[in-house]
């Protein structure tokens, strides 16, 4: 068989079938195969990504910027109005305008979010050149109140994700809407995931502390591999352009917890993607690109 078939890498043989082969020309059963790989590609072509959800309010968009080290997106109402935000790591800052298939990418020289949403694109990718980014890729979704909303977008984004982080305001944590969410999202992604309990800096929930967490323990605690009481104020006072400066402070806002927990899922999670992408290769993939190698040598 060809040697570019039988690669420990799986990424060039993912590559070369979603480029080479045509969706609309399969069949129902080959367009999954086909769109498997493509998601595979997706999450194989970069560091593992870490994808942070949960509804209105929660505290994404704050822990997105506290964890790149800067407030690259807005964390108003207007976040509603941008598609998911993925932050990769890079020297000059730059914003994309991208897309899951094989389009080009859109770059601006500017954070321009009304000239990248203009575009229409699948999601904006921001380059920052940001210590934490050298290991993973972080997407942050907008905010809606809108449960179907968040769970059509949930989906779209999910299938190229690799590790989750769902934010939960502790003075509602883990209401019935983020729960129904919750179960409909894929069970390769449940399985790598963390619950972060947010706004645990109010005066009223720091009173409450210890009840808010033995609530959800009770009822989510089997949903996710950790629960970590967080704090972005305290968080933030911790860190400096994306570096740890006051460790204690860092330790005691959750921060630190989280970042090891989440190096540790991504790491996980990118052995068990090679490892689907294996099967997919053995299974499908090679097989179909060795005819097509057959076909084009011609007869012998």
């Amino acid at each position: 068989m060809n040697r570019m078939l039988t690669s420990p890498d799986p990424l060039p043989i993912l590559d070369r079938f979603v480029t080479q082969t045509e969706r609309d020309d399969l069949r129902s059963d080959e367009r999954r195969i086909y769109d498997r790989a493509l998601s595979l590609r997706s999450r194989l072509s970069g560091p593992p990504r870490v994808l942070i959800a949960g509804e209105f309010s929660a505290g994404k968009s704050t822990l997105a910027n506290l964890m790149v080290g800067a407030d690259l997106i807005p964390t108003s109402v207007l976040a509603n109005h941008i598609p998911p935000v993925e932050f990769s790591h890079g020297e000059v800052g730059q914003a994309h305008a991208a897309w899951w298939d094989t389009r080009v990418d859109v770059t601006f020289d500017t954070l321009d979010f009304a000239g990248l949403t203009a575009v229409e694109p699948d999601y904006i990718r921001l380059n920052a050149p940001s210590p934490f980014l050298e290991k993973i890729r972080l997407a942050d979704t907008p905010g809606t109140s809108d449960p179907a909303t968040l769970v059509d977008l949930m989906q779209s984004v999910a299938r190229h994700s690799d590790v989750m982080i769902w934010c939960t305001n502790a003075v509602q944590s883990w209401k019935e809407s983020e729960r129904r969410t919750w179960s409909e999202l894929p069970e390769r992604l449940r399985q790598h995931s963390v619950l972060v309990v947010t706004h645990m800096d109010l005066p009223a929930i720091r009173k409450g502390r210890q009840r808010v967490l033995d609530r959800l323990n009770r009822l989510a605690g089997d949903d996710f591999t950790q629960i970590i009481p967080f704090s972005a104020p305290d968080a933030g006072r911790a860190i400096s352009a994306g570096v740890v400066t006051d460790t204690e402070q860092w330790r005691n806002s959750g921060g630190e917890a989280l970042v090891d927990q989440v190096l540790a899922l991504a790491l996980a999670a990118r052995k068990d993607a090679n490892e689907l992408a294996g099967r997919l290769i053995q299974n499908y993939i090679a097989p179909s690109l060795a005819s097509a190698l057959s076909e084009d040598a011609g007869p012998a």
